[in-house]
């Protein structure tokens, strides 16, 4: 009797162990999360992010613009016609003559490159 005891209490603390590690590995990734290397899924949106700093460049040609941010640090971004542009003439054709202006961008990392929503640009003061 003692055994059939002790082989019921193995195997009951077997099924509660299977259980918790299935609980725990599900807690490991929770829905709506990317694992690295995954694609994102159509329809679901990225999180955006913004970044401040100076306009430093901006090739209109390949819709493109530099920015150095308060960190010291240069980041690239690309834009499109969907790109909602503020505070610069003639929209995204007028950044090009706004170099050295402060500018708030929103954007979203797609691929390997940051693409700009919006781009809101205070002009330098003189």
């Amino acid at each position: 009797m003692i055994t059939i005891r002790r082989t019921f209490m193995s195997v009951a603390t077997l099924v509660l162990a299977g259980g918790l590690f299935a609980v725990l590995a599900a807690q490991q990734q929770q829905p709506g999360q990317q694992q690295p290397g995954q694609q994102q899924p159509p329809g679901q949106t990225q999180q955006e992010s913004i970044a401040r700093g100076e306009l430093l460049s901006v090739n209109a040609d390949a819709k493109t613009l530099s920015v150095r941010t308060a960190e010291k640090t240069e980041m690239q971004f690309t834009y499109d016609d969907r790109t909602q542009v503020t505070g610069a003439k003639e929209g995204a054709a007028g950044l090009a003559s706004m170099k050295g202006s402060q500018v708030t961008v929103h954007f979203t990392r797609s691929g390997q490159s940051n693409l700009a929503s919006k781009i809101e640009v205070t002009r330098k003061s003189e």
